[in-house]
């Protein structure tokens, strides 16, 4: 329901499921927002998208334009998932599983608002449980594709997804089943 503004160039390629969208790390692809979503620590929210890359580099899937107020920011980071999220400091949550192969995964990060934690997902599975996600303000989010430094997905982004409840792993491993390929 959020329209976006496409920044530079980011362009229709084959996705996991129809179009994807290609972003070029080098020529700062990205999509604005016009509408800000927030992403509160004591509410419920999940994000899911599926993601090709094999960049090594620190990557923004989504996040905020301008770096403040910026409570978080859905990265890959270190060849993980990871979760970067600001409390009255920068705070890195990550995965164990690398992402950075080439191949398609799917990446959900899961906010449970009751206990200020979040559980994040690869291809279905569980791949980091409970972290932190406390953020000292509202949280916006308002950028797909980067965020307000130099760190931009470089490679395929297809079926981002963007609930205000956090997914069960039943219905985050029904997602990844109905939407991958067969």
């Amino acid at each position: 329901g959020n329209d976006g503004i496409k920044i530079n160039d980011p362009y229709t390629t084959q996705g996991i499921i129809g179009q994807g969208m290609y972003f070029a790390d080098a020529t700062g692809d990205k999509f604005d927002l016009d509408t800000t979503m927030e992403f509160n620590d004591n509410v419920d929210w999940t994000v899911s998208t599926w993601v090709k890359t094999s960049e090594t580099g620190t990557q923004s899937i989504m996040s905020n334009q301008s770096g403040g107020p910026a409570s978080n920011a859905f990265r890959i980071m270190s060849n993980v998932i990871a979760y970067y999220h600001y409390d009255g400091s920068w705070q890195t949550e990550l995965g164990a599983s690398t992402v950075t192969d080439g191949e398609w995964h799917h990446l959900v990060w899961a906010n449970d608002g009751n206990t200020q934690t979040l559980d994040m997902y690869v291809d279905g599975v569980l791949d980091a449980d409970n972290v932190a996600s406390d953020v000292t303000n509202t949280g916006p989010v308002n950028r797909i594709g980067s965020d307000w430094g130099n760190n931009s997905l470089t490679g395929t982004m297809d079926d981002l997804r963007v609930y205000y409840n956090t997914l069960t792993s039943d219905e985050i491993q029904r997602l990844y089943n109905a939407t991958r390929p067969s």
